[in-house]
């Protein structure tokens, strides 16, 4: 048997040919490993038991540390356990494969006595050490000299003096025992050429001899977006079907991979690695349902995932109850519970499967204990939480026939969680423990979100897999993104230590070694042409340029004559004698939108059907007052924006909070009559479980302030207006009160936050957290539109009720005079406000009539500041002064911008 080993192998060679070759298998470390250890008889040992070699390390440190001995690892080891115990155990590797006794002497120094202690408390711990690579490789080590293997010969791509001592002494070994162990042959430069003259001067036989010659051999292809790269080389490739290079795609290839399905070409099939799977996501949400309070915007997270233990339509509809009240079991979110199985119920042929299997997922997540937060949980209930998401995604992995290789990535780091809570020693866990064993897990996925196909081009992924020649070769993304700076992990004197007993430890110098030979195998490696694309912007982040851009210019001068920027129209000749076709870049002209236009014209009979449209809300009917193309593009052609579903932001919920506890209040029997201590008491009582169901952010670490803050305004305002209530003579009506009746003959609905009654007099209070200055200014403007459409509901259309702003977090009553309110703020006391409310009534009626010609004569005005001089002039010598005083500004939260020209 042949192998061709080296350390970048457990990745796809370049070329693949490789890989089929009779008789000759390609390998890297794992699988010579495996190789070997099968030809041994050794039992060998599964990839993904680090975490417990982990977790066991942890024990045996965490036995030292209570020995009472002081130990240099214990001030870090206090502060993140698996962080030290994963650093030490990697260092005890070094230690193993190097060939250590781990017996230590009078003069051993510090760490290296500390490590030998642990070696012995691990070697006589009751529970058998997991093997991790070091220990395997030692075994092969120790075995090799008694037993005969199949192995005839060994070609190795790296030199010998740059591969860490343990593969070293494995090489010589397997030598020393019949084995052919040689490097692989290296291509000799064609100093006639411009890569040949590169080559030579990488491999230091020569410093390049004079100016890039542009003979096509090594080309540069830069660009300021990789995706720009990668449109124009797939067009290129689209265009010269004979051109079929192979790919070095270091960082994984999507972007390229994409561009070649866009334009026809077989996807190469990359994998991509990343923590952002949807499918990864629930593994670090999962422990939210362990603790009290609830973090709202880890449940939202949760919720809002694409895929989840947990039905779609079920987490949308409680996202969206989590938006408005951000806690668990608001009313908004049993109302959106009960509807759902109520609708399941009647939606289906056959609903018990789907119901079934939603109301225990339901219960699973939301209805279990919850344990405060600075305290413990059970370590038990964090292993079922773990169990279940490895079993639910094995599960949906085998009903989806296997497509989303995610779900079984997700269930075995769930399965490893689970493996790993075992393994610990505690019954309970802190947060920030469980926290810490789940980022321990914690793996990008890798997916291959387009399969390979057949004539796809060969890639690999890794320089140092780039192992023989390879005739046209296209380095994708040629830029810096390696590690650029190594650190000793040992001190001077402990390596010396080490040296005196005959153990060598690769340094810092070897690793640096290996990596600059690995750098150089694409260029020295590549035959008749190489092709460089060098991106300024790779995913949306500048890159630097690749170390070896510095090597070119020094052997090659000035790359001008062999680099195109994808954008210029010139292409240089270099280029252009390689390809038959080569891709066109055509520079679109600008179109500017041009100035917002005032007007809508609608066109045949839609206008007739818009006509007829009735609001019903105060709210279409401002939109339709102030600003028309807000309400037709809303109301009738119904473009909504669809909601983020994001946790409301402070002062909403702010607002939101201070609504509900008034309202709680304000429904209490006998509650005018209350003392101050009843009203404080009963807020005090309140408040807690409101946080819960509604406003959990306040319950979070680092918000007491502000949650002490909203209680105490909330208590000085609620006992402000309690006080103007009772001593105006009013008595409660109701909260958040259903008004009724018409505008214009048209059917009317509002919602009032407080209706109060006086005999035969009633008053409408809207209830605010803020706004004060902007509501004084509504008043003195005669614009509180809605307070006036409330007034004349409640009043039952004969009758005018009294209305006022009351500002919660200012604790102040704004009216237009005080006849309700006697300590109320008034903007125009000597003003007759049922006068005042009539001919803003009638304003609104002349308002509602002009829009409603204007839009039956075919035209929705477009009001905007761009707008609103032109609309001034066209309306010029118009009745317009029984009419609202319009707008001169953009609509608030205009959502339109786009259609009407505001933006580009």
């Amino acid at each position: 048997m042949e192998v061709v080993f080296g350390m970048a192998l457990d990745e796809e060679p370049l070329p693949g040919s490789l890989m089929y070759k009779p008789g000759c298998k390609v390998l890297g470390p794992w699988g010579l490993l495996d190789l070997l250890e099968r030809q041994l008889g050794l039992p060998g040992a599964p990839k993904d038991n680090e975490i417990l070699r982990v977790e066991q390390y942890r024990q045996v440190l965490q036995h030292m540390s209570r020995n009472g001995q002081e130990y240099f690892f214990e001030p870090s080891f206090e502060a993140d356990e698996f962080a030290v115990a994963t650093d030490l155990l990697s260092r005890r590797d070094e230690l193993v494969v190097a060939g250590w006794s781990f017996q230590a002497e009078g003069g051993t120094p510090e760490r290296l006595s500390c490590l030998a202690e642990a070696e012995a408390l691990l070697r006589n711990w009751g529970t058998a050490f997991p093997p991790g690579e070091a220990d395997r490789l030692a075994a092969i080590l120790t075995a090799l000299p008694a037993r005969r293997l199949s192995l005839q010969s060994l070609h190795h791509a790296e030199p010998l003096p740059l591969l860490p001592p343990a593969w070293q002494r494995l090489l010589a070994t397997l030598s020393a025992h019949g084995c052919e162990v040689v490097q692989l042959p290296e291509q000799q430069p064609d100093d006639r050429t411009d890569l040949g003259r590169l080559q030579a001067a990488l491999s230091g036989a020569g410093l390049g001899g004079g100016p890039c010659k542009g003979d096509g051999s090594l080309l540069v292809l830069s660009g300021q977006r990789d995706t720009d790269i990668a449109a124009w080389l797939a067009q290129l490739l689209q265009r010269n079907p004979h051109f079929r290079p192979a790919v070095l795609v270091p960082g994984g290839g999507q972007v390229l991979s994409h561009a070649l399905a866009l334009e026809g070409q077989p996807p190469i099939g990359v994998l991509s690695a990343s923590l952002a799977r949807p499918t990864l996501q629930v593994l670090k949400l999962a422990p939210v349902f362990l603790w009290a309070p609830i973090d709202p915007f880890k449940v939202m997270e949760f919720v809002s995932l694409a895929v989840k233990p947990l039905d779609r339509e079920l987490g949308n509809l409680l996202a969206a109850a989590l938006a408005e009240r951000p806690g668990l079991f608001s009313d908004d979110w049993n109302r959106a519970v009960a509807r759902f199985f109520a609708e399941v119920k009647i939606s289906e042929d056959d609903p018990g499967p789907r119901y079934e299997r939603a109301d225990n997922q339901y219960r699973f997540w939301f209805r279990r204990p919850r344990y405060a937060i600075r305290g413990t949980a059970p370590k038990k209930d964090a292993i079922a939480i773990y169990n279940y998401l490895s079993a639910w995604a094995r599960e949906c992995f085998q009903e989806d026939n296997g497509r989303n290789r995610s779900l079984i990535v997700l269930s075995q780091q769930a399965r490893r969680i689970k493996e790993l809570l075992e393994a610990l020693p505690e019954n309970d866990l802190t947060y920030l423990q469980l926290e810490r064993v789940v980022r321990t897990v914690y793996e990008p996925a890798p997916v291959q979100l387009g399969e390979r196909a057949q004539g796809g081009l060969e890639f690999t992924t890794l320089p140092g897999a780039v192992v023989a020649p390879v005739s046209h070769l296209v380095w994708w993304n040629f830029a810096g993104a390696e590690r650029d700076h190594f650190f000793s992990r040992w001190y001077a004197k402990e390596r010396a230590w080490l040296s005196q007993q005959g153990v060598e430890l690769a340094g810092p110098e070897v690793e640096n070694a290996l990596q600059v030979w690995h750098r150089k195998q694409p260029v020295r490696q590549a035959v008749r042409q190489l092709i460089l694309a060098a991106p300024d912007f790779v995913n949306g982040q500048a890159v630097t340029p690749h170390p070896l851009m510095g090597d070119l210019e020094a052997a090659l001068g000035s790359l001008s004559l062999v680099t195109y920027r994808v954008g210029e129209t010139v292409l240089p000749p270099a280029w252009a004698k390689q390809f038959a076709a080569v891709p066109e870049y055509v520079r679109l002209p600008a179109r500017p939108l041009g100035k917002p236009s005032p007007w809508i014209m609608l066109q045949g009979q839609a206008h007739h059907r818009i006509a007829e449209q009735v609001p019903i809300s105060f709210s279409s009917l401002e939109e339709l007052f102030y600003f028309p193309h807000t309400w037709a593009f809303k109301r009738l052609a119904r473009l909504r924006r669809t909601s983020l579903l994001s946790i409301v932001g402070e002062k909403r919920l702010m607002g939101n909070l201070a609504h509900r506890l008034f309202e709680l209040l304000l429904t209490q029997d006998g509650v005018l009559g209350w003392p101050a201590e009843q009203v404080d008491a009963f807020l005090d009582s309140t408040f807690p479980g409101l946080l819960d169901r509604e406003g959990a952010v306040l319950l979070m670490y680092g918000q007491e302030p502000e949650r002490l803050r909203l209680l105490s305004e909330v208590k000085r305002s609620a006992k402000n207006l309690l006080l103007h209530i009772r001593e105006n003579g009013w008595s409660i009506v109701g909260t958040e009160q259903e008004l009724e009746g018409t505008f214009l003959g048209k059917p009317f609905k509002g919602i009032a936050d407080l209706v109060l009654k006086r005999g035969g007099e009633l008053a409408v209070l809207d209830l605010k957290w803020s706004g004060k200055s902007y509501r004084e200014q509504l008043l003195r403007n005669e614009e509180d539109l809605q307070l006036v459409l409330y007034a004349k509901m409640a009043g039952g259309g004969f009758a005018w009720a009294h209305t006022a702003y009351y500002i919660i977090s200012r604790g102040v009553m704004l009216a237009r005079n005080k006849l309700a309110f006697k300590d109320a703020l008034a903007t125009a006391e000597d003003a007759d406000f049922v006068m005042v409310n009539q001919e803003v009534m009638k304003r609104m009626e002349a308002t509602y009539n002009w829009r409603a010609r204007q839009i039956s004569a075919g035209k929705i005005e477009v009001r905007s500041a761009h707008t609103a001089e032109e609309l001034e002039e066209a309306y010029e010598g118009g009745a317009l002064l029984d009419l609202l005083e319009m707008k001169n500004e953009d609509a608030k939260f205009d959502e339109y911008q786009a259609l009407i020209g505001l933006l580009e």
